[in-house]
């Protein structure tokens, strides 16, 4: 699956965070294992910031964008800068250290 359909698909809300990204939130039923089937191949997995079958997190360089799985909520964010995607990571590994 290609990132603009995976967004179509799994999420129903958009907000756009100035010109730097964009989030977009849904959900879905399938289980951890179903929706990962479903991740692009331009994701990676992000092992640390797992925790078990209840959340997952991809990134891509490629597309500058993030893919948060917890307990069936979706979230994407999708960055119009490098920058502000670099920003996101380091928030990340920050938040998913402590939790």
């Amino acid at each position: 699956m290609h990132l603009p359909t995976l967004i179509d698909t799994y999420t129903s809300t958009h907000e756009q965070r100035g010109d730097t990204h964009h989030v977009y939130r849904g959900g879905t039923f399938q289980d951890l294992y179903g929706f990962s089937q479903e991740v692009p191949e331009s994701f990676e997995e992000v092992e640390e910031w797992g925790d078990g079958q209840y959340r997952a997190v991809w990134v891509s360089h490629p597309d500058l964008a993030t893919i948060t799985y917890v307990e069936g909520d979706v979230i994407v964010t999708v960055h119009a800068v490098e920058a502000s995607w670099i920003e996101e990571l380091a928030y990340a590994t920050t938040f998913y250290e402590e939790h």
